[in-house]
């Protein structure tokens, strides 16, 4: 039932069962307006991220705006770190990363870090332009280590649409 609005006034307004109800429908109606105000709200703040999900390459967040990020913490472990490229040592060996879903373009922003035992001084650097679907990297190290293992937190940025 609408709410009708009764002008009050002193000594002159009855008091009446129409006139209290008036009042309660009143009230309740606002209620139901901040329930599902607070339900809309949280709707909307949902619909932001389009999709999230994980998979054995790691986890992925689709956002409405096409947006895109995947990550997934590699562990290697007994990498030799003992190739020289100047005045860094470099893995021997070249790891591959997949993502957890495809971008559609190469226009990617990779980035993470390395979680090294009694804090070793290593990064990552991506031995060739990532495809839609991963890329390449080595592990650089100003010190040589034939027997590292660290963990690569891999974050990936780009768009899952146009």
């Amino acid at each position: 039932m609408a709410y009708v609005k009764t002008n009050w006034v002193d000594d002159v307004t009855p008091l009446s069962a129409t006139n209290m109800n008036n009042i309660e429908d009143g009230l309740i109606n606002t209620n139901n307006i901040e329930e599902t105000l607070s339900e809309h709200k949280a709707e909307l703040a949902s619909k932001h991220i389009r999709e999230t999900g994980s998979n054995v390459n790691g986890s992925y967040i689709k956002f409405d705006d096409g947006t895109m990020i995947c990550y997934k913490k590699l562990p290697i472990t007994a990498d030799d770190v003992s190739g020289v490229r100047g005045s860094v040592y470099i893995s021997v060996y070249t790891h591959s990363v997949t993502f957890p879903a495809t971008f559609i373009d190469t226009n990617t922003i990779i980035t993470g870090n390395i979680h090294t035992p009694n804090f070793t001084l290593a990064w990552f650097v991506a031995t060739e332009a990532p495809t839609v679907s991963g890329y390449k990297y080595v592990i650089v190290s100003p010190i040589s280590n034939s027997n590292l293992s660290v963990g690569v937190m891999v974050t990936a940025i780009g768009r899952w649409k146009a």
